[in-house]
């Protein structure tokens, strides 16, 4: 028991270590730049081509493929398949004939959605591999909340944010800023949590004007989310938000 207590330890603080590092190389960053400069251009579509609200705002990230996509572009593919399942099934009923339903699949590469937990931890795996940030990101919030994983385990939804966020991921960095703000495995710092929530700021759009302004739009988001969070704990549910409630990462 002692030697498991030890090893969870090491465990700790060596992902512990890494984030401190990575905490150091951001404040260095910080104090060369410009909170007043305009905030980097918006990703575009790779299907419609039109500029996305957010990095994950209003988007889908696509796990078989690694690419992000609009949600209008999302939900077109999922409209398309859905008629032509309902007109099918009316001919079935009409003539009697088994008709062949279309089965939904990725909006780009046009991959099979996947049906289980296992298949789609294999896919995300599969990303990780060739260093997709996006399949970090979506890792962790997996075995933050328990998603398509056995259990929970926040010291690896850590790990796997940072090295999202060495990777350059701006959500990533607002997730640990969300860590030190609460003091979840990292000593809280309201202080080292700004710094985090100012890179996710500086890297990522989440609203037009200047970076200082998209710093306050991080800051808001993550208060709200502590706030929902606090009220589930009260009614002793769970505490952490999924993907699809808080709108990053969200693939259906």
């Amino acid at each position: 028991r002692a030697a498991d207590k030890a090893a969870e330890k090491a465990a700790v603080d060596a992902v512990v270590a890494k984030v401190e590092e990575l905490t150091l190389r951001i404040k260095n960053e910080l104090d060369t730049s410009d909170l007043f400069a305009p905030p980097p251009p918006k990703q575009e579509c790779p299907i419609c081509f039109l500029p996305m609200i957010g990095t994950l705002q209003d988007a889908m990230n696509m796990a078989c493929c690694g690419k992000v996509i609009c949600y209008g572009c999302f939900q077109e593919k999922r409209r398309v398949i859905h008629t032509a399942n309902f007109e099918r099934e009316e001919e079935e009923e009409r003539t009697g004939i088994e008709e062949i339903m279309m089965k939904e699949t990725c909006s780009f590469c046009r991959a099979p959605v996947s049906t289980s937990r296992e298949e789609m931890m294999l896919r995300i795996e599969k990303r990780m591999k060739v260093n997709d940030p996006l399949a970090y990101y979506q890792a962790g919030g997996c075995y933050q909340d328990g998603r398509h994983v056995p259990q929970a385990d926040v010291l690896k939804a850590l790990e796997l944010n940072h090295r999202a966020a060495e990777l350059g991921l701006p959500e990533a960095f607002a997730v640990i800023g969300l860590y030190y703000e609460r003091g979840t495995i990292v000593k809280k710092d309201p202080a080292t949590a700004r710094s985090y929530l100012s890179i996710a700021a500086m890297k990522a759009v989440f609203g037009p004007g200047t970076i200082l302004e998209a710093l306050s739009t991080v800051k808001a988001i993550l208060l709200s989310l502590s706030a929902i969070g606090a009220c589930r704990q009260r009614q002793g549910t769970r505490t952490h938000l999924t993907d699809s409630e808080t709108g990053w990462g969200k693939e259906k």
